[in-house]
């Protein structure tokens, strides 16, 4: 397995998905504004999941890449430390 990462690496990687799932609703949201879409049922769909969610499941997919990696990190730690960043 793959542990030569320094202390709070994990932590700083975790918390740019996270991050990424905060400004992805709003961002989604504006961009479609700006292309015209902002009446359509599939883009209001998408910037709320995203809004709501988006934390969740960037972390989600943090975890996947990691185990996909081969990283030893439980899912739970994974949890953890997302929604103590959130």
């Amino acid at each position: 397995m793959r542990e030569y990462y320094k202390e709070g690496q994990e932590f700083k990687s975790l918390l740019k998905w996270t991050l990424l799932g905060y400004v992805g609703g709003p961002s989604l949201g504006v961009f479609l504004d700006n292309m015209g879409f902002n009446k359509k049922p599939l883009g209001e769909w998408a910037v709320r999941t995203l809004s709501g969610e988006g934390e969740s499941l960037f972390e989600g997919l943090f975890a996947l890449v990691r185990r996909l990696k081969g990283y030893n990190l439980s899912m739970a730690e994974v949890y953890g430390w997302g929604k103590f960043a959130g």
